[in-house]
């Protein structure tokens, strides 16, 4: 506040990022690392490489009862920046033990790609983090202590993940996901592996097993014909099995985190999109995906009760699949539907209703009006679709062949359920809302968001404390699985298996 009662504006203080398309406070998430007893101090910067690839990367003093011996520090300085008390083995357990601590806390976004441990931080004369003496994360420690590439196939593919996740000497059983890898990495390194094999392996090969031995044993075996929906994201557990249904995108990357958390008693499995891998043409009606679904479902479970759940559009297409495997004569035991709107019942809904919904899976702070979208040319939109669903974290950014796959798949799915005419369903349903809900088809004024009308059986309602994108996020998903895993035991009870294992066999 200056002498005549004017405020000059500095700057900000809290040191807020946009990284791909959502708005980070960084001190939030040093805040929460220091929420661990062995963290005694912590700082998160955020860096950007040359190709544009955004990430944070954090610092953290580890708390005195953490350090190692004396002996262990044998020439080294005594300077703020000292980065050397602690032995590789031990910077690297600690760093994956505080990532899966704020994976538990954090959602995806804000949650660094690399975690270094120091001494301490370096501090200026003034107080401040020295940034300038920072280490790079890659330069201090590898991926793991685990067994080197012993192949060709396998080098290739511990180098393309070296370059996406920023850490040296990959191990053969590496998880891609504990190392920093998400959906947005996971299609370019797919995208990536093709174009130096000429082979493209499926997006469910990651979610069968994310290591460089798995997808080097897949390039090395003979092509398979044909693609299953199938994607296992979950094969622990000897209950019947939870199939959840992709959204709009056409993959089942947003259930990675509520799968984790729902525990092991049952398998849960995905249901992703024919032709999201490129390798064969989408579905572009709602009664053809649901007859291709209900068939991929009896294949891994021949007879019901099924437990069905989809998010988002994922909810409509799991209500039509129900709807079709009842008048098969099966039994559906749950069908959860999170934070999904019913249709209209005399007339399927306009482009302009149905935009905002797909606007809200891409995180932005502008929004095209429906009019210039439809000005656009095909190639336009094309690439409007491209720079949003890579903020998203859909599609990665740059990587036309993966997103033109996805885009395609969105575009059939928009033209699917704008065609689409909701029949009524027999039995229950058991409703996810998120209290910041959107006005999707005239709902937001519907605490059961259109389905009383629909769901002859009644519905049951959970409210979620989110938005629609970040129920299924970290910290929020953890409320969600809470809430699902109690209406899969109603559903479920625990008891000896039924079904046989786990189907732990299924591949696209």
């Amino acid at each position: 506040v200056l002498s005549d009662g004017s405020i000059e504006f500095l700057g900000r203080s809290d040191e807020q990022v946009k990284i791909r398309g959502y708005r980070v406070e960084l001190g939030e998430v040093a805040a929460v690392l220091e929420q661990h007893p062995a963290v005694a101090q912590a700082a998160v910067i955020f860096q950007q490489d040359d190709d544009g690839m955004q990430r944070l990367v954090a610092y953290v003093a580890a708390a005195p009862d953490r350090t190692q011996p004396a002996s262990a520090t044998a020439g080294c300085g005594t300077s703020g920046g000292n980065h050397g008390p602690r032995t590789a083995p031990s910077r690297a357990e600690l760093s994956r033990t505080l990532l899966a601590h704020l994976r538990q806390r954090l959602p995806s976004y804000m949650t660094p790609a690399a975690i270094v441990v120091l001494e301490a931080l370096p501090f200026t004369s003034q107080g401040k983090l020295d940034r300038s003496a920072l280490p790079q994360p890659e330069a201090l420690y590898g991926a793991s202590a685990g067994e080197l590439p012993r192949n060709e196939s396998e080098l290739l593919i511990a180098q393309i993940w070296e370059e996406l996740l920023g850490v040296r000497s990959v191990a053969v059983r590496d998880n891609f996901f504990e190392l920093g890898g998400h959906s947005l990495l996971a299609v370019r390194m797919i995208g990536q592996i093709e174009r130096r094999t000429g082979r493209r392996l499926p997006l469910a090969a990651l979610f069968e097993e994310p290591t460089v031995e798995h997808l080097a044993r897949l390039l090395a075996s003979a092509p398979r014909g044909g693609q299953s929906v199938i994607v296992p994201l979950r094969n622990a557990g000897q209950g019947i099995p939870l199939f959840c249904f992709h959204p709009a995108g056409g993959t089942v990357f947003c259930y990675r985190a509520l799968a984790a958390h729902l525990g092991d008693q049952r398998p849960v499995y995905g249901i992703q999109a024919v032709g999201v891998d490129g390798l064969a043409e989408p579905y572009r009606r709602v009664e053809d995906m649901a007859n291709c679904y209900a068939e991929a479902i009896r294949s891994v479970q021949p007879d019901g009760p099924y437990l069905l759940a989809g998010w988002s559009l994922g909810g409509n297409l799991a209500l039509e699949t129900a709807r079709l495997l009842i008048d098969r004569g099966q039994q559906v035991a749950l069908l959860a539907l999170l934070d999904t709107a019913a249709l209209y019942e005399d007339r399927a809904p306009k482009q302009s209703e149905f935009l905002p919904m797909l606007m809200a899976l891409f995180p932005h702070e502008e929004n095209l009006p429906l009019e210039k979208l439809q000005q656009m040319t095909a190639e336009q939109q094309l690439e409007f679709f491209l720079k949003r669903a890579a903020q998203g974290e859909i599609v990665p950014d740059g990587d036309l062949a993966a997103g033109r796959h996805v885009f395609e798949v969105f575009k059939s799915n928009m033209e699917a359920i704008l065609e689409y005419r909701q029949k009524p369903y027999p039995g229950k349903v058991t409703l996810f809302v998120a209290e910041h809900h959107k006005d999707w088809f005239g709902s937001s004024r519907d605490p059961m968001l259109g389905w009383q009308r629909w769901a002859h059986g009644g519905v049951e309602v959970h409210y979620i404390r989110a938005s629609h994108i970040r129920m299924v996020l970290e910290p929020a998903v953890q409320v969600l699985a809470d809430k699902l895993r109690q209406c899969l035991w109603r559903a479920d009870p625990p008891r000896p298996a039924t079904i046989g294992p786990a189907y732990a066999s299924v591949r696209s």
